[in-house]
């Protein structure tokens, strides 16, 4: 039998893109991590079961292989189909080497892809919102160096 819904019935997602604005905790991670100058985006589908610190371990072993000083943020998404995402921003990866370390992610873990950053887009808040969704599983390699702007001091 199937279930019906009240005529006036809107789905609702959990994080909208207006609702990470609303929210103190993601307007602030938003904010602070607007504050770098990113050039790629990442997105990594692993094709089978993987604990999020083996993916950890294994992402971070080809990022230094790729480029010894790429700064980067990533926050893990556990899938629907309980296939771990990572979601991630890159600085300091070369262009020329973009393309190489998007084919062994793909070779290596499932479906992986690697595009230019761009700010309209609004990909910080996308990802900053598995902050909030409760995985809040993050890793980093930034400092204070690494801002756009010096502080003053």
């Amino acid at each position: 039998m199937p279930i019906k819904l009240k005529r006036n019935y809107k789905y609702k997602p959990f994080c909208t893109y207006n609702s990470i604005y609303e929210d103190p905790y993601l307007r602030a991670w938003s904010q602070f991590m607007g504050q770098f100058p990113w050039q790629w985006t990442v997105t990594v589908t692993f094709d089978r079961s993987v604990s999020i610190s083996v993916a950890q371990s294994q992402l971070l072993a080809l990022l230094q292989y790729h480029s010894p000083s790429v700064r980067y943020f990533f926050v893990s998404e556990p899938g629907l189909s309980r296939s771990l995402h990572i979601h991630g921003l890159l600085n300091g990866m070369p262009s020329h080497k973009r393309l190489a370390l998007e084919y062994e992610l793909n070779w290596k873990f499932g479906k992986s892809e690697i595009q230019q950053y761009n700010a309209e887009h609004r990909w910080i808040p996308y990802i900053c919102k598995y902050l909030k969704k409760g995985y809040g599983l993050y890793f980093t390699n930034l400092t204070e160096e690494d801002l756009l702007e010096p502080k003053e001091g």
